[in-house]
């Protein structure tokens, strides 16, 4: 029995080696075929869900072939060009368009991990992080127009999705200007309280996210200046119109800019209202929707609705970033520029 116990000792042993060390690899010598063509995460959460300026954002960095480096933007998940690396050894220099440069001293690596020396603090990169999911954050301009005050007002929002998992949301921007995020059913959002006067041509907005219990990630968008044209109620028009289990819904579009619509059917409650139904992404120039079961929808629950009851229906305009295809890109809607929302009431018969 002693025996039988020591090889099977001796066989786990030989296999959580192998799996460390890449079937006997020596793994603190830098192989660029374990690295090369994938995302390398690095969360540097420090425990500050609150801190704007603190470096303890998610890192995502990318090793093409050829020396192109890349790094991902969680809003919209884009992967963009960030620089060059190149390879001296066991050491990594990895320069950045903004002018800044890194070195990394790898200490070991294998086909999904790496752990490095970077510019003199140790980091365990991982070539996939599972708590995240399809995971999505994306700050924009989020327009409110007040009829009582006739007042259009402009504000930095956010909108984070894609994890079953979130517990938490918070946008951040500095200046004690920090808002939570409330949970809209499937996703997260909220805007920032202060309007915004006389800003530059862009500024940077951080997202805190609580994943579960214990997984804390701090994500970064830049916001820039582009906006919707204004519009009040009274321009925009929206009617809905409800006969026989169908909606109509028309509005007047916006014209001189690429315009996009959705359509929401919400229950009337402010805080944390039920989401009903959704549609899919409206065309530019669109300018009426019949909303009914045979309806393409991101959501769909009409079957829910009662007779004789009042729902709250919602239009947003939405001009998206520059060269993302809204009817195409799986993650255009973490990809907002601006967006201004259009409420009215009906009640479904």
């Amino acid at each position: 029995m002693n025996l039988r116990k020591t090889l099977i000792a001796a066989c786990l042993l030989a296999l959580a080696m192998g799996c460390k060390d890449d079937d006997g690899r020596d793994d603190t010598i830098l192989e660029m075929d374990y690295i090369v063509g994938k995302d390398w995460y690095y969360n540097a959460w420090m425990g500050n869900k609150e801190g704007m300026r603190t470096e303890d954002l998610l890192e995502v960095v990318r090793f093409e072939k050829g020396g192109v480096l890349k790094t991902m933007e969680f809003g919209g998940r884009q992967e963009k060009e960030a620089g060059t690396w190149e390879k001296d050894g066991n050491r990594l220099m990895l320069h950045y368009t903004d002018g800044k440069d890194s070195r990394w001293d790898i200490l070991r690596s294998g086909e999904d991990y790496i752990r490095a020396l970077v510019d003199d603090n140790v980091r365990d990169y991982a070539s996939s992080l599972n708590y995240l999911r399809e995971l999505t954050a994306d700050a924009f301009l989020v327009n409110e127009y007040d009829e009582y005050d006739n007042q259009y007002a402009t504000y930095i929002g956010a909108d984070v999705r894609g994890n079953i998992d979130l517990r938490e949301g918070m946008l951040l921007l500095g200046d004690g200007d920090n808002t939570a995020l409330t949970q809209y059913d499937y996703y997260w959002t909220g805007h920032s309280q202060y309007e915004l006067r006389d800003w530059d041509e862009e500024c940077e907005a951080r997202i805190y996210v609580r994943l579960g219990e214990d997984h804390h990630v701090k994500l970064s968008d830049v916001v820039y200046s582009e906006n919707l044209t204004p519009k009040s109620p009274a321009e925009v028009a929206l009617e809905a119109r409800c006969s026989g289990g169908k909606l109509n819904v028309s509005w007047n579009p916006y014209t001189g800019q690429q315009v996009y619509y959705r359509v929401e059917i919400l229950s009337l409650e402010d805080d944390k209202p039920r989401t009903y139904f959704v549609s899919r992404v409206q065309p530019v120039g669109a300018d009426h929707l019949v909303i009914s079961s045979n309806t393409a929808s991101e959501v769909d629950r009409l079957s829910e609705l009662k007779s004789n009851q009042g729902y709250r229906l919602r239009l947003t305009a939405l001009l998206y970033e520059p060269d993302v295809d809204p009817l195409n890109d799986l993650y255009a809607y973490a990809n907002l520029q601006a967006v201004a929302y259009f409420e009215t009431h009906f009640i479904w018969e």
